[in-house]
C-alpha cells in the first residue's frame, strides 16, 4: 500500500504557525500558495494526483474549509485558531474541528 501524501495549503502566516508547532512540516509533500483558497487547494490536488473524494483538508480558517467544500472535498477539518472558532469552523461546513492539527494525524497515522 502506497504511502498517502499529506498537503498542507495556505497562503498567510496562520498556517505555517499552525504547522509548525505541530511538528508536521515533514510530512508535507506539496505547498501552493494563492490569494484564491479554492484555486489553490484545486492546484494541491492536481499536483499530488488525488481526487477531491480521496483528500483531507486541514483549514485555519473559514475561507479554506468553504474552499474545500466548493471542491468537492467532504472530509474538510478546520483547526480551531483565533478568529477561527469552532463555531465558525463547523458553520463554513467542517466536518470535524480539532485545536492542535497532530490530533488529526493521530487517527490518520498507520
Amino acid at each position: 500500500m502506497a504511502h498517502p501524501a499529506r498537503v498542507a495549503v495556505f497562503h498567510d502566516e496562520g498556517a505555517s504557525t499552525a504547522l509548525d508547532p505541530a511538528a508536521v512540516t515533514d510530512r508535507i509533500d506539496v505547498v501552493v500558495t494563492d490569494w484564491n483558497a479554492q484555486r489553490r487547494l484545486v492546484h494541491a490536488l492536481e499536483e499530488l494526483g488525488v481526487e477531491p473524494d480521496r483528500a483531507i483538508v486541514m483549514g485555519v480558517d473559514t475561507q479554506d474549509i468553504e474552499a474545500a467544500r466548493a471542491a468537492e472535498v467532504e472530509l474538510a477539518v478546520g483547526v480551531a485558531r483565533g478568529d477561527a472558532t469552532p463555531e465558525r469552523l463547523r458553520r463554513a461546513g467542517a466536518v470535524a474541528v480539532v485545536a492542535d492539527p497532530q490530533e488529526l494525524l493521530e487517527h490518520t497515522a498507520g
